[in-house]
């Protein structure tokens, strides 16, 4: 059982990576995700979040206590959960889609997040959304030219990279609410979307006010990274084997750690 993530279809590349850009990259997605988890995410650690029942309209205050971080962080933050309030389970996975954290692309040129981008991307949204600058984003409605856009400042680089989170985190929640049946046998069960506000009101928009994320069940059950593998396969098998599954799906968390038994 995968314990967190999501599996998204995976895209053709007209770009070759080499090992070097994919390291540099990840490695400061790596510094980031740790900056975070060593401040706002650390355990002990409170959060006031934004809940919303499954099935449900009205939202409500429901702070947390962390537990755990499940660092580093790959899609998405994971962070086991402590509720204080609420007739919830004593511990649950909360799962929240930060484009500060974790993989921000899919190239090479992930550019990773600094807290001084933050400004700069609220000056620039702020004229976007007064009609003073171009939108050419399509996660804000507006008209990507025919042939893109090369996006060379940090401001549009988090523009982006919340459209792929926001993305993302719509299509779990509606898969889970699809297979709605199978939530606490088959899969971990669901209990709601959330948003951790990042900002004080007045609200602008989603892509600096809140990250949004989800409350899942938390499986204390042993994973395969805690399983000692008894068969010896060659090289060769293993990359023909590790090559079959890149080509159905591309899965940011499919780590020995989030495979559950």
């Amino acid at each position: 059982m995968l314990r967190f993530a999501a599996a998204f279809p995976s895209r053709s590349r007209s770009y070759v990576q080499t090992s070097t850009d994919i390291f540099n990259s990840r490695s400061h997605a790596a510094q980031t995700s740790q900056s975070l988890v060593d401040t706002i995410y650390s355990p002990r650690a409170r959060l006031i979040l934004e809940f919303t029942p499954a099935n449900s309209n009205t939202g409500q205050k429901l702070p947390v206590a962390i537990e755990k971080s499940f660092a580093p962080f790959t899609s998405a933050v994971v962070l086991l959960v402590q509720p204080l309030n609420g007739p919830f389970p004593s511990r649950m996975i909360l799962k929240l889609n930060d484009r500060r954290c974790g993989n921000r692309g899919y190239d090479s040129s992930d550019l990773p997040w600094y807290p001084s981008v933050e400004p700069v991307l609220y000056k620039n949204l702020r004229e976007i959304l007064r009609g003073a600058r171009e939108n050419g984003f399509k996660c804000l409605g507006g008209t990507v030219p025919r042939y893109g856009i090369v996006r060379t400042e940090g401001w549009e680089k988090e523009i982006e990279v919340w459209g792929e989170k926001a993305r993302a985190w719509r299509t779990e929640v509606r898969a889970y609410h699809l297979l709605q049946s199978l939530q606490g046998t088959v899969i971990p069960r669901f209990f709601g979307p959330v948003k951790l506000p990042l900002r004080a009101p007045p609200a602008m928009h989603a892509v600096n006010d809140f990250v949004p994320g989800m409350l899942l069940e938390y499986l204390d059950a042993p994973s395969l990274e805690d399983v000692k593998v008894g068969v010896d396969v060659t090289t060769t098998q293993a990359e023909c084997i590790s090559q079959n599954i890149l080509d159905c799906v591309e899965h940011w968390d499919i780590r020995l750690g989030n495979i559950l038994l």
